[in-house]
């Protein structure tokens, strides 16, 4: 048995979640819009990753600034660096597609 608490997330969440890393590894470490979180994922609405987005900062698990940085979303304990061989960005620690962070499991469901 772990004694790391566990996170519940709901799914449109993870998914978010995961999109945003997988986007930054993609694209140099830049953040994906929201307009791109919902046509990424084939949600209809803005609003609905906004309010995932808001749950994901509630739990720690980004970051992002109050007013006029909309591609600044941050993952905590990651950084990005540029694989000039892959034309990709690999984070070099700090969470992963498991949603595993320093806080201990992130239980989705």
């Amino acid at each position: 048995m772990s004694d790391s608490p566990q996170l519940q997330l709901h799914p449109t969440a993870a998914r978010i979640y995961r999109f945003i890393i997988r986007y930054k590894r993609m694209h140099a470490g830049d953040s994906p819009s929201r307009r791109e979180i919902a046509a990424g994922l084939g949600l209809d609405s803005v609003n609905t990753v906004q309010n995932h987005m808001d749950a994901l900062e509630t739990a720690g698990l980004i970051k992002r600034p109050k007013r006029g940085y909309a591609r600044s979303i941050t993952i905590p304990g990651a950084s990005w660096d540029f694989d000039e061989s892959h034309k990709c960005a690999v984070a070099a620690g700090g969470p992963d597609d498991s949603l595993r962070t320093e806080k201990g499991g992130v239980k989705v469901g």
